[in-house]
């Protein structure tokens, strides 16, 4: 997965991606999980992740899979983003 935001489809969008290892940093140096959590829900008023009513990935957050819920995955991905930050 590229968190750096310098993927191989970087040059193809119309909004440069966030380098995802630098949110603590930007933060003050806090994590802030609740503002990473409502971003993957609601998109968080960030252009280009599309509206709250249709983000690209609402269907596969929404949907029980595996045993696991819309919510453990939203958590564990936070957990995920969390442990790449840049310290």
């Amino acid at each position: 997965m590229e968190s750096t935001g310098l993927g191989p489809l970087r040059e193809a969008m119309k909004i440069a991606p966030a380098n995802l290892t630098l949110i603590t940093r930007r933060h003050g140096g806090k994590f802030p999980a609740d503002y990473v959590k409502r971003v993957i829900t609601e998109g968080g008023g960030i252009r280009g992740h599309g509206s709250s009513a249709m983000l690209a990935w609402g269907p596969v957050f929404n949907a029980e899979q595996d045993g696991a819920s819309p919510d453990a995955r939203i958590e564990e991905l936070t957990r995920y983003i969390e442990s790449i930050q840049q310290r």
